[in-house]
């Protein structure tokens, strides 16, 4: 590469072409290099316009790219290609009723569960395997039917906080199999196809929360796991719809998303059947208002008010804890761990309601040691994320 900045052999840097603020436009190129010659295997080179602005750089990777992408590129020779599983999407006169654009979990599930409603579905995407390992609570596979699918059980679960007695959570983790639950998912769909997609379909709230991410690198199985957490919800104004990470449906707390988007997949796809079963050329009443865009009301279903309710709780906690150091971190997981089993159970699984996250917060308020309360106060009272939370769980 003619012309790269000088750096010390086996550094790491980023080329930007145009300033920060400039996402939108801006191209990007990171590369590794030996004595200022970069080495062409080794660069990640984005095209113009790859990302919509800097939330979506984060998502995509952002100053971890590289590594995101060297993940993404792992060659998983057992699972199967989608051309050589479904039939191509038609050229000619034939209409849709639904295109699904992204071929991870949540868009294999969305688009199966569509067309077993009966529904015409293209899908579109990259033609590339499972590369991520998701772990996920034994018992919560096992509610979807997909047991056959995880890999590897531990009967327990550890946390280890310091140097005191490890927390024992009490409940069996399993590693899921990207080669099953690939072709579990390959299997259940009925006529749908692949393809390339491109360009940003869609829109988010303004002003909502920055996009936060969890790192880890796996020693005993390689990998690097980058998740992007809280962020902004999509706008439901528009008429595109978003499901799994698209739709802002990982836990901010947490990183967890693939079970949510398989267990909501039948009931947003019933969602959509019912609106094409409609007759569209008559306004809609939702939520007591007539409306002509005929997307809110799947929007509605993913994310109605409690849901609503419980992201801003969760973003609020997600937000406190990015405030703490390491000991603090300790001070308040420690905390978390002697609330009643099924606060903290329910918490992990996302089964709390909004009126029992409430409870959760009392509970850890009154048992939480000194400092922390004043930290608690403090952020309630100060961080934006606290008065989003009281003003959703009083608007809506």
């Amino acid at each position: 590469m003619a012309g790269a900045p000088s750096c010390p052999a086996s550094s790491w840097f980023d080329c930007r072409r145009r300033p920060v603020r400039t996402w939108r436009r801006a191209a990007f190129r990171r590369c590794r290099v030996e004595a200022g010659v970069a080495k062409g295997d080794s660069c990640v080179a984005l095209e113009e316009g790859a990302f919509a602005d800097g939330e979506d750089y984060i998502k995509a990777g952002g100053s971890e790219l590289y590594f995101v992408q060297m993940q993404q590129n792992k060659t998983m020779e057992k699972q199967s290609r989608i051309s050589d599983k479904l039939l191509p999407i038609p050229v000619g006169s034939d209409v849709l009723d639904l295109v699904v654009i992204g071929c991870g979990p949540a868009g294999l599930a969305l688009a199966a569960e569509s067309a077993k409603l009966g529904l015409k579905v293209g899908l579109i995407g990259p033609d590339l395997p499972f590369t991520n390992n998701y772990g996920v609570w034994e018992d919560e596979f096992k509610d979807l039917g997909l047991a056959k699918c995880i890999e590897h059980v531990w009967q327990d679960t550890i946390v280890y906080l310091d140097d005191s007695e490890p927390i024992m959570i009490g409940r069996a983790y399993g590693r899921v199999s990207r080669h099953l639950l690939h072709e579990e998912l390959l299997q259940r769909l009925a006529t749908v196809a692949s393809g390339a997609a491109s360009g940003r379909l869609l829109q988010y709230e303004v002003g909502g929360p920055r996009v936060s991410v969890q790192t880890a690198y796996g020693v005993e199985v390689e990998e690097w796991s980058y998740i992007p957490v809280g962020g902004s919800l999509p706008n439901t104004e528009q008429k595109n719809l978003a499901f799994g990470a698209a739709a802002s449906m990982v836990h901010p707390a947490t990183g967890y998303s693939v079970v949510r988007s398989l267990s909501e997949a039948p009931k947003y796809a019933s969602a959509i059947a019912n609106i094409m079963r409609q007759d569209q050329t008559k306004p809609m009443l939702i939520n007591g208002k007539i409306s002509k865009n005929i997307s809110m009301q799947a929007w509605n279903t993913l994310w109605p008010p409690e849901r609503k309710r419980q992201r801003a709780f969760f973003l609020f906690g997600l937000a406190l804890i990015l405030q703490f150091d390491i000991e603090g971190i300790r001070t308040f997981f420690h905390t978390f761990f002697r609330l009643p089993r099924w606060m903290w159970w329910g918490f992990l699984g996302s089964t709390l309601s909004s009126a029992d996250l409430v409870l959760f917060a009392f509970y850890m308020f009154v048992i939480a040691p000194k400092d922390l309360r004043m930290c608690l106060i403090r952020h309630l009272l100060s961080d934006p994320t606290g008065s989003t939370m009281i003003r959703t769980y009083l608007t809506i």
